[in-house]
């Protein structure tokens, strides 16, 4: 009995050449649409006036000036594409092409194909994606059935057409005979129908073995469409480890990937320059208007301090007119004393007036009048010790009047200096505010800007990668040898900080 090939429909994914998930994680990343890049770069591209994409586009990436970053990155992704690196929208998630492969089973060929006519077992499917050169899917346990995932069949009539086929009845009876012979083996086998039947069924695939092919059916297929032997044993540690030490050695000896990482170092290079001219460009704007800003802020405080001097000036004047005003009044009132004290001296030390005095013309004395004979009594001795002693204590009682007026006076010009100060820490306090603000303006623009080179960084280093690993598959189609990835160039901190140190 001749055992007919089993035939299954192709799988409709293009074949993509081995990546890492590395490789695959970042590759979905960096192949976004080219809305979602537009929008991003509206959102970040737009924030201050220090970000300019034509200086960036000639002094970073160096493009002429009709090309644009987007171009580059399309150029990019087309030599991805003519490689086989297919762009995976951002959409599609990692996740779900691998859900949707890992449930497709053997099960999965549906007996609506119909049977094979007898020519057509000379020719059988030589395509590789076809199921005679895939391994066999296992379920998750053994002990469970893989669960049947039927392809779309492209004509839905043909297929109601063979189903009801008195061959489709037949093989319907014949797996049911089939699983009351075998109940208690869970996985099922590939087999074959005999040749009277004139056509081929498809089975469930064995867990623990792998369908073996007739020495009929290998001479049937063509030189290049084999059943793809067992893999082979996994490669010990030691092996695994010289094949990478070789895959490196011939990535760090080839000149196209030294050319491209030196070129990827230099763009490097240029946007931390780039960076480090646009903050300093903004630190010196920042700097420029908080000076301007501190100008204006000294010469208004100049002015409140001349206004507070001129103030003082005039009160201490005005002080000083009063105290001139009751000195003088303290000297009338000292001479009234002195001429009261005179006076009763005079009183007291004659009590009687002087003889009448002789007439030098006439040489006659003059009539003499009788006056009236004066007494001084104790009373005026009382006055005149009164006296001395208003004299004695007015210098004492001026200098007092004088010594409190000064101090008023001096009370007078603190205040006037204290509410002037007050006024000058108070609009320092607001010229403190307004260089804060200043600051924080600056500082949201240095942020937004920030932003928008990180934004600018991020692209750079997807595109960095893109290019190393298109390079080094050309390099593995070109030579059939593997090479490894070289560390990716990137950005960091440090870099911005140390080409700052080197401009500063």
């Amino acid at each position: 009995m001749r055992t007919m090939p089993v035939t299954r429909q192709e799988w409709p994914i293009r074949p993509v050449p081995a990546m890492s998930p590395m490789d695959l994680h970042w590759t979905q990343d960096y192949f976004m649409n080219k809305e979602h890049r537009l929008d991003s770069q509206k959102r970040h591209d737009g924030h201050g006036d220090d970000y300019d994409e034509a200086l960036y586009n000639s002094t970073v990436l160096q493009l002429p000036a009709h090309v644009s970053e987007d171009d580059l990155d399309e150029r990019v992704a087309e030599d991805a594409q003519g490689l086989g690196l297919l762009p995976f929208r951002p959409t599609l998630d990692i996740d779900d092409i691998t859900s949707s492969v890992s449930t497709i089973t053997i099960a999965s060929d549906s007996p609506n194909q119909g049977p094979r006519s007898i020519q057509s077992q000379s020719t059988p499917p030589t395509s590789c994606a076809s199921s005679e050169h895939r391994p066999a899917i296992q379920p998750s346990h053994p002990s469970e059935k893989p669960l049947p995932g039927p392809l779309t069949v492209p004509h839905l009539s043909d297929a109601e057409k063979r189903r009801r086929s008195p061959f489709a009845r037949g093989f319907r009876r014949m797996a049911g005979f089939r699983k009351r012979r075998f109940t208690g083996n869970s996985s099922s086998t590939l087999t074959s129908i005999s040749s009277d039947v004139d056509t081929q069924v498809s089975e469930k695939p064995s867990v623990n073995s792998i369908p073996k092919r007739t020495p009929s059916d290998q001479s049937s297929t063509s030189s290049w469409s084999h059943r793809p032997s067992p893999p082979p044993a996994r490669p010990s540690h030691d092996d695994q480890s010289t094949q990478d030490r070789e895959a490196l050695q011939r990535s760090t000896e080839c000149q196209e990937i030294l050319d491209l990482r030196m070129k990827q170092l230099e763009e490097k290079a240029r946007f931390l320059e780039y960076q480090v001219f646009l903050l300093s460009q903004l630190h010196s704007r920042r700097d420029s208007a908080k000076d301007r800003r501190r100008v204006d802020q000294d010469g208004i405080i100049a002015e409140h301090i001349e206004k507070r001097d001129h103030a003082v000036e005039e009160l201490e004047a005005r002080q000083l007119e009063e105290e001139m005003k009751i000195q003088e009044e303290h000297d009338l009132e000292k001479r009234a004393v002195l001429f009261r004290l005179r006076h009763m001296e005079a009183y007291c030390q004659n009590p009687t007036p002087p003889t009448t005095p002789v007439d030098a013309t006439s040489g006659r004395t003059s009539v003499e009048v009788p006056l009236p004979e004066r007494k001084v009594t104790e009373k005026d001795y009382h006055n005149l010790a009164q006296q001395y002693r208003e004299r004695d204590a007015m210098d004492t009682l001026h200098k007092s009047k004088i010594n409190v007026l000064r101090g008023k006076q001096k009370r007078a010009v603190e205040n006037l200096m204290n509410r002037r100060d007050l006024e000058i820490e108070k609009l320092e306090r607001d010229q403190q505010k307004e260089l804060a603000a200043i600051d924080s303006e600056y500082a949201s623009q240095e942020q937004q800007l920030l932003m928008a080179l990180s934004t600018r960084k991020a692209r750079l280093e997807a595109r960095w990668r893109t290019q190393a690993t298109i390079q080094r598959t050309r390099m593995e189609k070109m030579t059939g040898e593997r090479f490894a990835a070289l560390p990716d160039v990137t950005v960091q901190e440090s870099d911005r900080k140390d080409a700052a140190c080197k401009s500063g």
